[in-house]
């Protein structure tokens, strides 16, 4: 939930927030987190730019992948 709140938010940095403040931002914003997977034709792009964002932020926190 953290990824999707850094996604919506245009967010830098991700701040993982505990499950109780999870479920409570979840509540308030289930409008647009449903937004973001209702349109089949843009579900693949949306999953595309958190994994994306997945990535950068790992590479934040570890460093580049290492590469073969």
């Amino acid at each position: 939930m953290s990824l999707i709140k850094q996604y919506l938010e245009g967010n830098e940095d991700i701040a993982y927030l505990s499950a109780k403040d999870e479920v409570e931002w979840a509540r308030g914003h289930l409008g647009s987190i449903e937004q973001l997977f209702a349109d089949p034709a843009g579900m693949e792009s949306v999953c595309n730019e958190l994994r994306i964002l997945q990535r950068a932020n790992a590479e934040k926190q570890w460093g580049p992948a290492a590469t073969n």
